[in-house]
């Protein structure tokens, strides 16, 4: 495993397992239904749009992907986020966008 780029680090490990949980549960709109996908955000680049998330910075990220567990890529695209709430301890919804399959 890929050491984490401080843009994902900092969210903390379980705010990172929430995010990949939405994305990975996003690709079934997109026919990708399947337990054997990891995130790699081994090569992320920051986007921009960012907000207070519970006291971190929380912002889209270009260039991830998702691999299947032999390594083999699946998916590629932008995390992206939508805020339904001004309080920023409110989860945002998280989703792809510009997703290659």
């Amino acid at each position: 495993m890929h050491e984490l780029p401080h843009e994902v680090d900092r969210w903390g490990p379980e705010l990172r397992h929430w995010v990949e949980q939405r994305l990975l549960a996003d690709l079934a709109h997109y026919g990708i239904s399947r337990q054997d996908l990891l995130i790699d955000w081994s090569q992320v680049v920051q986007e921009g749009h960012w907000r207070d998330y519970r006291g971190t910075m929380f912002e889209s990220l270009s260039d991830v992907e998702v691999r299947d567990v032999r390594g083999a890529l699946v998916a590629s695209g932008w995390m992206d986020f939508v805020d339904t709430s001004p309080d920023n301890d409110e989860a945002p919804v998280v989703f792809w966008l510009f997703l290659d399959l």
